[in-house]
C-alpha cells in the first residue's frame, strides 16, 4: 500500500517530515527533526509557559493524566518520550504540551458540505502564532501498515490538529469549552487513537468510549469508503452525534440540541457566536463547492486576522485546510493565511485500505 505525496519538494510551503517504526521512533526522529522548532515554542510560548507555571502549582493533575496514559495507551507516552529525547527537551515538559488539556483556549472553524458524490470539509486553523509558525506536517507509516497525514504542533504527538488516514478517515476538531474539568486521558491522545480508526464507527466510539477523559472538543469526521461525515461533541462525560446531510459549520462553542445548557464563555477576544450567526447567513447563498468553503471561510467575520490575547500571545488563522472526500480517494488543499486563491501545498493519498 502506497500513499504519499508525489514529492517531497513540491510541500515546501509548510516543513514536512516523512516517519515510520515504533511509537517511539516515530517520536524520536520528529523530536530530531525539529529540534529547533520545539525549542523555539518551549522558550518563547507564552501559553507554555503558563502551563508550566499552573504544573507547579497544581502537579497532581498532570500526574494524574500521565498516570492513566500509562495504564491504557502506554504506546504513547513512547512517542512523547521519543519527541523529548531527540529534541533533548526534557520528559515533563513535552508530556505538559500533550495535556493542553490543563490550560485550553478557542480557536479554528470547520465547513462541512455533503452531496451525493462529494464530501467536503474545510477548516481554519486557528492559533497562536509562535504555536503555529512552528508547525509541521507528518507522514507517519505506522507498524500496521496504516498511513496518517496530520498536521502536528511542536512537541505534540498528532491528534490536536486536523489530518487523514490511509482507511479513507478525515478528521478535524474544534475546541470547545467544557464547564466540568475532569482529570482523566487528554484530548490529545484520544485525537490520536482516532487517527488510526479503520472506518467512521470506530472514530466516532474512540472518541467517547474512554474515560475517564477530559478536555472539551467537536470532532468532525468523515469516511469516503463509507460516504458519511458526522460531527460528535465531547465533554468529559457525555457526547452527542450529528449526522450531517448538506451544509453545517462549527465554532468553539455546543451547538448541539443535547449540549443547550453549556453557556457560551463571555469573552471580548471570542468570536465563535458571531461566527456562527454569519455562517448561517452565508449558508443559502454559497454553493457547495471548495469555492463556496473558502467564501465563508475567508470572510471577515469568520477569518481570524492577528490580534494579541493577554498571556496567550498573537492569536490569527494560520492555515485553511480543504479535504476532498470522493471517488475512493481523499485529498487536501492547503492555503496560507494570506486569503489568496492559490494553493500552498496539496497532499493525496494515492491508494486506500478498504475498511
Amino acid at each position: 500500500m502506497n500513499s504519499s505525496i508525489p514529492d517531497q519538494s513540491n510541500f515546501d510551503h509548510f516543513r514536512f517530515l516523512r516517519v515510520k517504526g515504533s511509537n517511539y521512533q516515530i517520536g524520536f526522529q520528529t523530536g530530531k527533526k525539529f529540534r529547533n522548532q520545539i525549542k523555539n515554542v518551549v522558550e518563547n510560548s507564552l501559553r507554555i509557559q503558563n502551563l508550566l507555571k499552573f504544573d507547579r502549582k497544581h502537579p497532581e493533575k498532570a500526574l494524574t493524566s500521565e498516570q492513566l496514559i500509562q495504564a491504557n495507551f502506554p504506546q504513547y507516552l513512547e512517542e512523547i518520550r521519543g519527541i523529548a529525547e531527540g529534541s533533548t527537551i526534557d520528559y515533563h515538559t513535552i508530556l505538559l504540551i500533550n495535556l493542553f488539556h490543563l490550560y485550553e483556549h478557542e480557536d479554528c472553524s470547520t465547513v462541512i458540505f455533503k452531496s451525493d458524490s462529494e464530501i467536503l470539509i474545510a477548516h481554519n486553523e486557528d492559533h497562536n502564532q509562535i504555536m503555529c509558525e512552528n508547525s509541521y506536517y507528518l507522514e507517519i507509516h505506522l507498524p500496521n501498515d496504516v498511513v496518517i497525514f496530520t498536521h502536528t504542533y511542536p512537541g505534540s504527538i498528532p491528534g490536536y490538529s486536523h489530518g487523514m488516514n490511509s482507511h479513507g478517515i478525515v478528521i478535524t476538531c474544534n475546541y470547545v469549552p467544557d464547564p466540568i474539568e475532569d482529570i482523566g486521558i487528554p484530548r490529545t491522545i484520544l485525537g490520536r487513537w482516532m487517527l488510526e480508526s479503520n472506518s467512521i464507527e470506530q472514530a466516532i466510539e474512540r472518541s467517547h468510549g474512554f474515560t475517564p477523559r477530559s478536555g472539551g472538543v467537536s470532532y468532525n469526521i468523515g469516511s469516503v469508503n463509507e460516504q458519511r461525515v458526522v460531527n460528535v461533541e465531547i465533554t468529559g462525560r457525555d457526547w452527542a452525534l450529528t449526522e450531517i446531510e448538506d451544509k453545517f459549520f462549527h465554532p468553539n462553542h455546543y451547538i448541539s440540541p443535547k449540549f443547550s445548557q453549556i453557556p457560551v464563555p463571555d469573552s471580548k477576544y471570542s468570536t465563535t457566536k458571531k461566527r456562527l450567526k454569519r455562517s448561517k447567513e452565508l449558508f443559502p447563498i454559497i454553493e457547495k463547492s471548495s469555492q463556496g468553503a473558502l467564501k465563508i471561510l475567508w470572510d471577515p467575520d469568520i477569518f481570524i486576522l492577528p490580534h494579541a490575547i493577554p498571556k496567550k500571545g498573537i492569536h490569527f488563522t494560520f492555515n485553511t485546510s480543504v479535504f476532498h472526500l470522493k471517488n475512493h480517494q481523499i485529498f487536501t488543499e492547503i492555503y496560507s493565511n494570506q486569503r489568496n486563491s492559490e494553493i500552498c501545498d496539496k497532499y493525496k493519498m494515492v491508494e486506500l485500505k478498504k475498511g
